[in-house]
């Protein structure tokens, strides 16, 4: 992986990491290497800080401690691109999609334990960024009509293991959406 990245490097990705720990690290990296297939974001945890990429995918070290108190960063995400997709794929009629938001982002917090001024705050920020990608891929459509809009769309090839968030193509031309909270 280095080699394959070696101009991307700024530093070391070993740099004070104990030899045993680098021998493990890079032969879990070279039977990758081997299997040829990386993820999308996998690949730009490495290109953006290796050293990250360390602890984020070799180690524990940065495994989030979730509480039930709390909706994770990456429990919104996967409620927006979901809401989003649903929308479009279930044919939910624009006028109906305030309801729709709020009924399943209320199904989101049957299991938290949030006070009600925190699922306030949540649902107010998820909603605002749910009708954003719902507008914005309305005009997207409205600007291609006829192309293929593809959701969640698996990619298993080029070496890439993945999902892209949107997936939009026709005759003359692809293009890759990647919905992001920030």
């Amino acid at each position: 992986l280095r080699e394959l990245y070696k101009d991307h490097l700024i530093f070391n990705p070993t740099e004070n990491i104990t030899s045993e720990e680098t021998s493990d690290y890079l032969r879990r990296e070279e039977k990758k290497i081997q299997a040829k297939y990386f993820s999308a974001s996998r690949l730009q945890s490495y290109l953006d800080c290796p050293r990250r990429y360390y602890y984020q995918y070799e180690t524990d070290k940065l495994k989030e401690n979730v509480l039930n108190d709390e909706v994770t960063a990456f429990e919104k995400g996967n409620w927006e691109h979901l809401l989003i997709k649903q929308f479009f794929e279930e044919g939910i009629k624009f006028e109906e999609v305030e309801e729709f938001i709020n009924s399943k982002l209320d199904e989101s917090l049957l299991e938290k334990n949030i006070s009600l001024g925190e699922q306030q705050l949540y649902k107010s920020d998820s909603r605002r960024r749910i009708l954003n990608g719902v507008n914005f891929v309305r005009e997207l459509i409205k600007t291609y009509p006829g192309a293929k809009f593809e959701f969640e769309k698996d990619i298993r090839s080029s070496g890439f293991l993945g999902s892209i968030d949107l997936y939009i193509s026709d005759t003359n031309f692809c293009t890759v959406i990647d919905f992001k909270r920030s």
